[in-house]
């Protein structure tokens, strides 16, 4: 059983426990592929392939190819997951957009040190909605969204699948989980989809009370009526920027939106 200690008496003996990693994609040499995210000592590393150097400043020096950066860093301390990396030999990746990438690459779940059932549900839902099963998708994403509610990129993935299959409703669950982080919407786009989508639907009147509310969601953030609780916090005059990026983007559609409205109202 490896303990904190080991991981800092190796460190200090000058031959310290070395993860490798780097970017993982389809670039990506395949023979880095079964090494990234390896956890072992600097001698071990030294029999391998992989060439280990530092610099005058005792830094390990990054390793080139193919246009991608790679490298190793030396750990100091460890925690469970890098401790049973290490005890067997398997990759330490936990975060399930890293662990989704190497499964892409032929990797499969029995070489990870430790995937909770979230990350799995995560890694066959992105991979059944690439396949256009959408069905299977959704199901998969569900079981990760409720067994980790508080993890953004669940719900982010959840609602996505939800409103590509025409439901509706996905459109006030993600506004109401993201209403204290609407900047953020804006930013990644995410709220025009969600007014092109009840355009298409013909739902006039229900996007144009959209636009209100994040309006005021983005006033709430601009007077500091609320706060960011998904990501951070940020100046007064990034919400205020955002606010305005916003109504210039959408200011012919909600013209168009309140003319038709006005046209409705005339004819009843």
């Amino acid at each position: 059983m490896i303990s904190e200690e080991d991981i800092r008496r190796q460190f200090h003996k000058g031959d310290p426990y070395l993860r490798f990693d780097g970017a993982v994609n389809d670039k990506t040499p395949r023979e880095f592929i079964p090494l990234i995210d390896l956890i072992r000592k600097e001698s071990d590393w030294r029999k391998t392939s992989l060439t280990v150097r530092k610099d005058k400043s005792g830094n390990y020096k990054p390793i080139f190819k193919k246009g991608l950066c790679f490298g190793f860093t030396a750990l100091v301390k460890a925690d469970e997951t890098e401790i049973r990396a290490i005890e067997t030999g398997k990759k330490c990746t936990r975060y399930p957009s890293g662990v989704y990438a190497l499964t892409v690459q032929g990797c499969n779940y029995g070489e990870f040190a430790f995937l909770s059932t979230d990350v799995v549900s995560y890694c066959e839902a992105l991979k059944g909605f690439k396949n256009n099963e959408y069905n299977e998708a959704l199901s998969q994403i569900k079981k990760a969204f409720e067994l980790k509610p508080q993890q953004s990129l669940y719900a982010t993935f959840f609602f996505e699948i939800r409103l590509e299959m025409k439901d509706e409703s996905t459109i006030d669950e993600e506004l109401k989980y993201f209403e204290n982080d609407i900047d953020s919407l804006v930013h990644s786009a995410r709220v025009y989809k969600w007014i092109r989508f009840l355009v298409q639907q013909k739902k006039n009147d229900k996007a144009l009370q959209l636009i209100q509310m994040i309006n005021q969601l983005l006033d709430d953030l601009i007077s500091g009526k609320r706060k960011n609780k998904i990501y951070g916090n940020q100046e007064s005059s990034w919400y205020s920027y955002k606010k305005e990026q916003f109504n210039k983007k959408i200011e012919k559609t909600k013209s168009k939106l309140e003319t038709k409205l006005a046209s409705t109202n005339k004819k009843s």
